[in-house]
């Protein structure tokens, strides 16, 4: 999603700089000891309220060099190597209910750094994990660096779109309040900031299948009515993906879940439409995810039962490491967000499974 920033308002406030005598650096005075980040009422609708936290400036020795380093409690940072290393605020959020949307600074000041001199430390490239990891490299990128201006130049505060997750489109807000000119040695921190989403309620009911609505209330930032709870008028699906040897050991635990009130589809590898191949596999499972309907709701559970030998798993696409995500991702934008649960029991024989079957039930 674009930003829409349309108004800007400052008022500013000035931090106090309190100089540590404990030698654990300089403390920047904040709105909060923790980034906050509220739902209020606005004669306009809900808007976002962000304060940020106080921040906490030091002196690292990075490769014979010293940098400084800014952190504060509850933020992040981008994924921008070489670049300078900011304190930055994520937090996914449900689009069902924006179209559009602005901030309003309201307080904010420009602070100069104990020594123009030390830069800020910039960000490390991606830990390899595995037998040939090293440690990360940090090279700053000269072209910031040397650059006379506020950097990052993007808005303070951007939604860019992540995709759906079971139907749910998702989003992810960054709030950027701190701007750093390393030329000038300044930095740029916006304590206060209101953002006004414009909101477009759907008139349909939104049925999401109760263990994921209850998964993204936890997980997302909502500013519109509420997921609505279905678990009264449809069975949740779960859907078993597995080798035909195993379709026999299985039975008892499928009448166990039907037992528990699931509605339990079987798919084994081999029989007709399912094929041999995880793609074909994989368009099983997808084409049943997709021809759901009201009476037959859309799976919220996978299971796979068999060795990766068995049922391959895939190759990340980014990672090269074998993973089961895109058994579960089918809604075809390649987001990496998966419209069910999955897991897999690992198994190469009908008794390996039995055993993880029965202290399932047991459990």
């Amino acid at each position: 999603m674009a930003n829409r920033s349309g108004k800007l308002f400052c008022f500013v406030l000035l931090f106090s700089l309190e100089a540590m005598v404990n030698g654990q650096g300089i403390k920047i005075s904040g709105g909060s000891d923790k980034a906050l980040l509220n739902t209020a009422s606005s004669p306009i609708g809900k808007e976002l309220v962000f304060i940020t936290p106080a921040l906490q400036l030091d002196t690292v020795e990075i490769s014979g060099q010293t940098y400084f380093s800014l952190r504060g409690q509850g933020m992040g940072k981008e994924d921008l190597p070489g670049k300078p290393l900011l304190p930055v605020f994520h937090r996914l959020i449900s689009l069902r209910n924006i179209k559009n949307f602005h901030y309003v600074i309201e307080a904010d000041t420009v602070l100069h750094l104990p020594s123009g001199k030390i830069p800020l430390a910039p960000i490390p490239p991606p830990v390899i994990t595995g037998a040939d990891s090293r440690p990360p490299v940090f090279t700053p990128d000269l072209t910031t660096y040397l650059r006379d201006a506020w950097f990052p130049d993007s808005a303070c505060v951007t939604i860019a779109n992540q995709g759906t997750l079971n139907g749910e489109p998702i989003g992810l807000l960054t709030i950027r309040p701190v701007y750093y000119n390393p030329v000038q040695g300044t930095l740029h921190i916006i304590r206060k900031i209101r953002i006004q989403p414009e909101e477009g309620f759907t008139s349909e009911e939104w049925m999401t299948p109760p263990p994921i609505a209850g998964m993204l209330k936890h997980k997302l930032l909502y500013l519109g009515p509420s997921l609505k709870d279905t678990m009264t008028r449809m069975p949740i699906s779960y859907v078993i993906l597995a080798d035909t040897m195993f379709r026999q050991v299985l039975q008892p635990f499928i009448q166990w879940k039907k037992q528990t009130g699931y509605h339990v589809i079987e798919v084994y590898k081999g029989e007709d439409g399912v094929g041999n191949t995880p793609e074909t596999m994989r368009e099983k499972l997808r084409e049943i995810f997709l021809n759901s309907s009201p009476e037959n709701p859309p799976p919220t559970y996978l299971l796979i039962c068999a060795d990766h030998e068995v049922i391959p798993a895939f190759y990340g696409k980014t990672s090269g490491h074998l993973t089961d995500l895109y058994y579960a991702e089918y809604d075809g934008n390649n987001d990496y967000l998966p419209e069910v649960y999955y897991g897999r029991m690992s198994a190469r024989t009908p008794e390996q499974l039995k055993n993880q079957l029965d202290k399932t039930m047991e459990y």
